[in-house]
């Protein structure tokens, strides 16, 4: 399983067909892909986004490449510091939003 951490200067990880992780140079988010789950070796990087979406909380990341197609689900964990996110949302009312291809954001509960 290949596993680094990558920065804007340096190239991102290449994980294969046997899977593998990617992580943010601050560790923060780690994209953990399974076995079975790319066609090919494919080399991904996270990296702090250079804009985010107003009312962010936190840093927003860039996973790339965009568009990739995973067989299998991938997993995101993303750790963030206790006291970071806003009072009125409490540690077990947590969301993410990302946005897709098209453009249009997708809410989910975490």
């Amino acid at each position: 399983m290949d596993s680094s951490s990558d920065s804007a200067a340096t190239p991102g990880t290449s994980v294969g067909i046997k899977g593998g992780q990617v992580k943010s140079a601050d560790g923060q988010v780690r994209l953990e892909i399974p076995d079975g789950t790319l066609a090919k070796d494919t080399d991904f990087s996270i990296k702090s986004a250079s804009s985010a979406p107003p009312g962010h909380v936190g840093t927003a990341y860039e996973i790339s490449p965009g568009r990739t197609k995973f067989a299998k689900p991938a997993t995101l964990p993303i750790c963030y510091k206790a006291g970071a996110l806003p009072p009125a949302w409490g540690q077990t009312s947590q969301w993410a939003l990302w946005w897709t291809a098209s453009g249009s954001p997708c809410p989910a509960r975490c």
